[in-house]
């Protein structure tokens, strides 16, 4: 038996002290409080060449009085010498300090009023050979010097502005009444004059019009009698042309009289010739024929086109052969529709004669004689055990409940509908525990009021954060201005901006001063703003699940300054007076850090159903019904209705209760590592605006803001878990506004058996028997109703379709009896017409004979007009001419009427131009006046305010030397002492740490295997796997021992949650493990140069790292190529929960890989291996 080595139980104590002992001392810092100390008194040369200036004409020498200031200053000794005296003490040792004004101090500094000013240089130089604190009291000696300066240079400025301001006020009162005066000259002596001209215009250009109109009424009568002269010419000339084509007319109608004399002759030869006749009789004996066939509508033709069918008389035509027709469709109709009757009568399950109907009869009765035969069976004794499961079930939630307190759930922000239902539940199992069993709570688990306070505290103290990210596009101004809207009750603790193509600038300080920031212009791309919110002390909440409302606003304008972030405000201020310092300067100022920035979750409690199904609830003599809805109220709560198999949400352990609870942190971190990033929301540019409102609903908040919301949820999960139960249970609708008063009428047993679709209805009332025959019976009607239903469907649908074809062809009937009726009608008609057309020819007959006899008596009066028109037309011959001469003389007159009237429209014309002219004039004038008007009013509005402004600048007619003393120095600082405290998180010192422990162990690992392996004689005759198998398993524990240890005390000292406790150790145990694998191969394999690498490796990190604030400058490149480097950047995400932990793990599982099989493979030459060759090596030599 091998003998236990004690070194390595000493090598444990060690590494273990190491591990936690440096992790002590480097993360547990108090906060401690130094007072100021006492001021060092110091020796100063003040060399005065100043040689003063003029301002306003004032002289000004700001040299002289800085050295008449220093007399009431006993901090330190001041001596005003020359400038040779003060370089030989600070040679000398004789002076700490030398202070040197220059000759041109005042005349730059009072440079104002030039196109370039320019700064004023006070030079300075320090002798700190003696005293390091001499030094610093000499900076700050500066610093004072510095800051009396620009009092001075800003008071003499402001003195001169407000002289300026205090002139204009006096002035701009007399600049208003002056004006007033000019204003009322303009309406009094132009506008008012200039109205009434105009008016004058218009009188001329009413008496013009009126004229015009006068001479156009006389124009036109004597246009008008021109026209009646031109007519009547006309008139005459067409009766003169009238007369002689009448003339003519009669001569050609005498030729045509003779024409028709000859051609009537002829005519009556025909009508009285044989042909006629018998043409005639021809005619008759047709239509005779055509009546016989219709001779049945005669008889009927006050009747309709259908009724008269049935009453033809006996004689077969085509009247007897269409009713025939339309008797048999009329009759086939009848029975198709009969048929087609009994069909639906039996696919018809509601009829009492239906198929299935008769099936369900039968195998009812069949069923039921079975079961009442059989008693032995006991069948309703089946449910006994599921309603015991159900109500043990009820019995474990009612013991999870935390409290049955009513008054532990209102006035804490929880929504109303939640509360009624946690009231309902209390009530409900309040009557539970005194009708069936009594159950008390055995949750101990602190009640909603408790959470919702610790809730409270956090949103008063830590707050939340909340993000929003949008794609803007190219803003076109040069700069834009950033508004922010938060609620009321909360107020801004932190805001951070990110433009497109930037880093993310703090901008709280600027906001809260100027409640707005003035931002850069930017490029297309994503803008991101982090906000974090705090409750106001004097503030409650509300509703806890109801989301943030919170918005920003951008307005696009050319700015020439914009708002820098906190951290780099400094950078942007251009002090008066710059300081030109010969003293080295050793110190960086240090940077400010950033709020670290809450990570967001998607995670979060599930909200409120919000959609709830409406209470169709029935009427009793009581009132309304609570639990008698259409679905079951529990349809409301979880979105489906439970089955009577599954009560509540399901049958099962107890352990499912914890089913309803959210996921943990851990597994919804990686989820939300996996997930991608969603697309920004595109905003659009309105008017030189963006806004965009934002609701953050729970799931975006922090992580601590949703733990302690989800806190509080799962504090009211117990009761809806039980809501859930008692509506699938006993059928009550847990919602209902009610059901208290319900509770108070009927017991939980009453409701529970009135519930059909309750379980315990189920259970307790319902007989299986029943329930076993529905079922079968329901079964079999549907398998054979399904079967038998298919023909006699198609046979339906071919009935359908021959009855379509009789309606259609009963229709067509109709048609062809209204035809049959519209054509014996025309017959008739014809008839009639035959017949009055025989007796006009026998009519026409007389008459020509009359016509033949009067035919001479005309032809002789014709010849008599003929001559009587002749003489008519020489007659009127002179009168026509007479006519013609007074139309021209009328044309003449009318052209000069017209002359006359051309020169009254021009008149009129002119007299509309030169009133419009007017009209316009006058209109301006009137604007013109009212601008003024207004104007004045605006001046004197302006004048009072301009009054007021700095009028605290002159107490009387004396200069105000209090407001000027505050306006050159309005601040003043107070030191109440230095914090100093080191709770910030620098990750250097945890990977300081890991490389020494590493180092140290990987050193002792290496020495004391290399010692066992000389010591065994044996080693060479392993394999090599074999022999560095333990040795592999000893580093890799020692390297998990060490992680935990380090992981432990850092996260203890670290200001971080319980999870990222765990992680932090998780990924120090793979990362000290893998660092120590790797080193140990070093060392083993190549021992002295190992130790080189990785001393080089250690000191790349040391001596190039920023983290101290203190670095070698230029060779920031070299610190990239240590790999200590990148994971002093993975703690420093880690910390601030932006580290990619499923990433980080994978490259250190795979180094412990690594590491692992390159010390399974380390080739070392044992004692033995090493004498032998050196044998060897002496032979051969």
């Amino acid at each position: 038996m091998k003998t236990f080595d004690k070194r390595w139980l000493v090598f444990l104590v060690l590494i273990i002290a190491l591990a936690s002992g440096l992790s002590y001392l480097a993360l547990n810092q108090e906060t401690d409080t130094a007072e100021p100390a006492e001021v060092q008194t110091m020796s100063v040369a003040l060399v005065n060449e100043d040689q003063g200036a003029e301002f306003n004409g004032t002289p000004l020498a700001f040299g002289e009085a800085f050295v008449q200031s220093i007399n009431r200053n006993n901090n330190h000794d001041w001596y005003v010498v020359s400038r040779g005296v003060a370089e030989s003490g600070i040679q000398n040792n004789t002076y700490d300090m030398m202070v040197v004004i220059p000759n041109d101090f005042s005349d730059k500094a009072l440079s104002i009023d030039s196109e370039n000013p320019e700064q004023v240089i006070l030079e300075y130089k320090i002798n700190a050979s003696e005293n390091v604190r001499v030094k610093e009291e000499a900076e700050k000696t500066a610093s004072n010097i510095l800051n009396d300066f620009n009092r001075r240079i800003i008071d003499v400025y402001f003195a001169s502005v407000i002289g300026n301001l205090q002139d204009a006020q006096d002035n701009i009162s007399e600049i208003i009444a002056q004006q007033s005066v000019y204003t009322n000259t303009y309406n009094e002596s132009i506008y008012q004059p200039l109205a009434g001209y105009t008016d004058q215009f218009g009188y001329i250009k009413d008496n013009t019009q009126l004229s015009k109109d006068s001479f156009g009424g006389f124009e036109e009568l004597m246009e008008s009698y021109e026209n009646q002269l031109v007519e009547n010419t006309e008139l005459d000339q067409n009766y003169l042309s009238s007369l002689e084509d009448a003339s003519q007319l009669k001569e050609s109608n005498n030729t045509n009289i003779y024409s028709f004399q000859d051609s009537f002759n002829q005519f009556y030869q025909g009508l009285v010739s044989g042909d006629v006749e018998r043409q005639l009789q021809n005619l008759q004996t047709a239509n005779s024929q055509i009546n016989e066939q219709f001779q049945g509508m005669q008889a009927n033709n006050q009747r309709n086109s259908v009724a008269f069918l049935s009453t033809a008389n006996q004689e077969r035509n085509i009247v007897s052969h269409a009713v025939d027709l339309r008797n048999h469709l009329r009759s086939s109709l009848q029975q198709v529709e009969q048929m087609q009757s009994r069909v639906q009568n039996i696919l018809n399950p509601e009829e009492p004669d239906s198929l299935s109907g008769n099936i369900r009869n039968r195998l009812t009765a069949i069923l039921e004689d079975a079961f009442e035969n059989d008693e032995q069976l006991s069948i309703n004794s089946l449910f006994e055990n599921p309603d015991q499961t159900v109500r043990g079930r009820i019995n474990e939630q009612i013991k999870q409940l935390p409290s049955l307190n009513p008054d532990d759930f209102t006035g804490y922000g929880l929504p109303e509908r939640t509360v009624r239902e946690i009231l309902n539940v209390i009530a409900v199992t309040e009557k539970y525990n005194s009708e069936f069993e009594y159950i008390r709570p055995e949750n101990g688990d602190p009640v909603l009021g408790e959470e919702i306070n610790r809730l409270v505290n956090h949103l008063r103290g830590n707050g939340l954060s909340v993000s929003d990210t949008v794609r803007l596009p190219k803003n076109e101004k040069d700069g834009q201005i950033f508004t922010l809207n938060i609620p009321d009750k909360y107020e801004l603790r932190y805001l951070g901006i990110q433009l497109p193509g930037h880093d993310e600038g703090n901008y709280t300080f600027t906001y809260l001063r100027n409640n707005e920031i003035l931002l850069p212009t930017n490029e297309k791309g994503k803008m991101t703003v982090n906000v974090t919110l705090r409750l106001k002390n004097d503030q409650e909440l509300d509703d806890i699940y109801k989301p943030i409302k919170w918005g920003w606003n951008l307005k696009q304008e050319d700015l020439t300054n914009v708002d820098e972030p906190d951290e780099y405000a400094y950078q942007g201020v251009t002090p008066l007076l710059v300081s030109n310092t010969t003293a080295e300067q050793s110190e960086d100022p240090e940077d400010n850090q950033e709020p670290e920035n809450e990570n967001e979750a998607d995670n979060g409690t599930e909200p409120e159903n919000g959609n709830p199904v409406e209470d169709v609830v029935d009427e009793d003599e009581n009132g309304s019904d609570p639990n008698e809805d259409g679905e079951n109220g529990s349809e409301g709560e979880n979105g489906q209705n439970p089955s009577p198999g599954k009560p509540g949400n399901g049958e099962g352990d107890s352990d499912d209760n914890n089913s309803e609870l959210p996921p943990r942190e851990e597994e919804e971190d990686e989820q939300e590592e996996e997930e991608e990033e969603p697309e920004p929301e595109r905003v659009v540019v309105i008017n030189n605006q963006i806004s965009h409102e934002i609701l953050s609903p729970i799931e975006n908040l922090d992580n601590t803001t949703r733990t302690l919301i989800n806190t509080v949820a799962n504090t009211i999960s117990s009761y809806q878990q039980l809501l859930s139960s008692y509506e699938s249970y006993f059928g009550l609708n847990m919602s209902h506004h009610r059901l208290l008063g319900f509770l108070e009428e009927r017991t939980l047993k009453q409701i529970g058996e009135q519930r059909e679709d309750s379980l315990y209805n189920l259970f307790n009332v319902k007989e299986i028997s029943g329930l076993l025959t529905d079922y079968i019976t329901n079964q079999i009607v549907a398998s054979i109703t399904e079967e038998i239903a298919r023909p006699l469907t198609a046979f339906e649908q071919q009935i359908d379709q021959y009855r379509q074809q009789i309606v259609q062809a009963n229709d067509g009937m109709d048609q062809l009896a209204e035809k049959i009726a519209a054509t014996s009608q025309q017959a008739s008609v014809l008839n009639e017409s035959l017949n009055q057309t025989l007796e006009d020819v026998a009519r026409w007959r007389e008459e020509t004979v009359q016509l033949l006899e009067a035919q001479g008596d005309i032809q002789a009066s014709a010849d008599e007009e003929q001559a009587a028109m002749l003489n008519l037309g020489s007659e009127f011959q002179p009168l026509m001419m007479s006519s013609q001469s007074l139309a021209d003389q009328a044309q003449s007159n009318l052209n000069s009427a017209e002359t006359v009237y051309q020169t009254f429209e021009t008149i009129d014309e002119q007299a509309d131009s030169i009133q419009q002219s007017g009209e316009s004039i006058v209109t301006e004038a009137e604007t013109l006046s009212i601008d003024l008007t207004n104007k004045l009013f605006e001046d004197q509005a302006f004048a009072d305010n301009f009054a007021n402004v700095f009028d605290n600048s002159r107490i009387g007619d004396r200069q105000n030397e209090n407001l000027y003393d505050f306006l050159s120095n309005p601040v003043r600082t107070s030191n109440q002492g230095t914090i100093t405290s080191s709770n910030a998180f620098t990750p250097y010192f945890l990977v300081l740490i890991c490389s020494i422990v590493v180092l140290f162990t990987a050193y002792v690992i290496s020495t004391i295997h290399q010692k066992r392996l000389s010591a065994d004689q044996f080693a060479a005759e392993k394999s090599i796997v074999g022999r560095n198998t333990p040795i592999t398993l000893i580093t890799a524990g020692i390297g998990i021992l060490e992680g935990i240890v380090i992981g432990i005390v850092s996260s203890y000292y670290l200001p971080i949650s319980d999870l990222n406790m765990l992680q932090l150790t998780m990924v120090m145990v793979l990362l000290v493990t893998s660092m120590l694998l790797l080193s140990t191969y070093l060392l083993r394999q190549m021992k002295m140069i190992g130790m080189f690498i990785l001393l080089v490796v250690l000191s790349m990190y040391l001596f190039f790292t920023d983290a101290l604030g203190v670095g070698v400058r230029g060779l920031s490149a070299i610190e990239r190529f240590s790999p200590l480097q990148y994971v002093e950047s993975l703690l420093s995400d880690m910390v601030q929960g932006t580290a990619s932990l499923f990433a980080a793990s994978l490259i250190l599982i795979v180094l412990i890989v690594i590491g692992v099989f390159t010390n399974l493979f380390v080739l070392i030459r044992s004692k033995r291996e090493e004498d032998l060759g050196n044998e060897n090596r002496a032979e051969a030599s």
